[in-house]
């Protein structure tokens, strides 16, 4: 019997026109050595002039220690912008990025404005690389590797989201993992959080998760530091995860909050598991720009409520 035929090269990718023309894509990348300041300045320019040139709008954080980022553009604008970040800084991405694209969004999901600025973290924890070098981070578990521990009842998963998004989607994997909500306004609260619960980690397995990956870095070796080494981290996120289980979610409930014009996505199949502040009906959507007016993070209204312009409710950490 002769050699097996090479099987014939995959088809590309369906066109964008086939549906929406927008495409998101989301990244985040730490630098293998801390840049100088003028090389992140340099950067910055280099970013800004490549966002211009294939039409990329969205946020683009630079740092020292690296990028972070929400954009969209076309289906071929995201993709040779990604590829031209390797010309400007071939030590970072060298092929190791985990470019998340979401290609057929409609047009209305396309961001306003093109802003890529200078920053000291790529996700503001107030934690230097002292305190939490990201070697001693917790190890990577893939979205199948992740299901399986959720199943574990002895350990506990933390979620190192903000309460606002941990309000509309959550993991609740049944009889395993014990949840585990620091219930933080924002993410500069983790470290005292973690000081004040150091003893109902200590000896666990610990799981952590965030939405795509980039806050459980820093938040996983801050852990490790603090003497709670973490058994691992969502790679990828909950982005990650719900691409693995699109249908009925695995162990995933409710919707996962993202910071672009989709507001949140979950499962084909998903329950809603959070309420109108007001009213109590089932409502997940917080796009009626509602504040709480004790601490001024976002509250859930539902339309009903917003068109009666009734008054924005105190969210549950002030109630």
């Amino acid at each position: 019997r002769g050699p097996t035929a090479a099987a014939p090269p995959p088809p590309p990718p369906p066109r964008p026109t086939e549906a929406g023309p927008t495409t998101l894509v989301l990244f985040y990348a730490y630098r293998p050595t801390k840049a100088s300041d003028r090389e992140t300045t340099k950067a910055v320019a280099a970013c800004h002039a490549a966002m211009q040139k294939h039409g990329v709008t969205g946020r683009l954080r630079v740092a020292r220690e690296g990028y972070n980022a929400t954009l969209t553009s076309t289906y071929e604008g995201s993709r040779a912008f990604c590829e031209d970040l390797s010309r400007i800084d071939a030590e970072t991405f060298d092929g190791s990025v985990d470019f998340k694209f979401v290609d057929h969004l409609p047009q209305s999901h396309l961001m306003k404005g093109a802003k890529c600025w200078k920053v000291e973290e790529i996700v503001t924890y107030g934690i230097t690389e002292k305190d939490a070098p990201l070697h001693k981070g917790a190890n990577h578990l893939s979205p199948s590797e992740f299901h399986e521990a959720l199943e574990d009842p002895s350990a506990v998963v933390i979620d190192v989201r903000n309460a606002n998004e941990t309000l509309i989607g959550r993991f609740a994997p049944p009889g395993g993992a014990e949840y585990i909500d620091p219930q933080m306004r924002r993410s500069t609260e983790f470290p005292e959080w973690v000081r004040r619960n150091k003893a109902k980690l200590e000896g666990k397995k610990v799981l952590m998760y965030c939405t795509g990956g980039v806050r459980c870095e820093r938040a996983s070796a801050f852990l490790a530091r603090e003497g709670i080494r973490p058994h691992g981290q969502l790679e990828g996120g909950i982005h990650r995860y719900l691409e693995q289980y699109p249908d009925e979610g695995g162990h995933w409930v409710g919707k996962n909050y993202v910071f672009d014009r989709r507001f949140a996505h979950g499962a084909a199949k998903h329950d809603v598991v959070s309420r109108c502040g007001i009213c109590s009906i089932p409502w997940d959507r917080y796009q009626a720009g509602a504040k709480c007016p004790s601490c001024s993070m976002e509250v859930l209204v539902c339309r009903t409520c917003q068109r009666a312009k009734k008054a924005s409710p105190k969210c549950h950490l002030c109630t």
